[in-house]
């Protein structure tokens, strides 16, 4: 049945195991971080911690302040 109509608090995603901070993270750079890291992981087929580390090292060299792209953690 999966996760298909059920509710989650807001900024987790369990299907990626991804979770945002407990701070406001800016629209577009979690729109660019959320579409790099399904890229990574669902179109290349990498596994959830080599996509999002690989998320993490582009989001660092496109924002050079952490507030932008340190927004969120793996859950594991």
């Amino acid at each position: 049945m999966g996760n298909a109509g059920r509710k989650f608090p807001a900024g987790v995603w369990p299907a990626a195991g991804l979770q945002s901070r407990r701070r406001q993270v800016p629209d577009q750079e979690t729109s660019i971080f959320m579409q790099t890291f399904f890229r990574h992981w669902m179109e290349e087929n990498s596994s959830i911690p080599d996509a999002f580390r690989t998320t993490q090292l582009e989001m660092r060299e496109r924002f050079l302040h952490p507030y932008l792209r340190t927004g969120f953690v793996l859950v594991e």
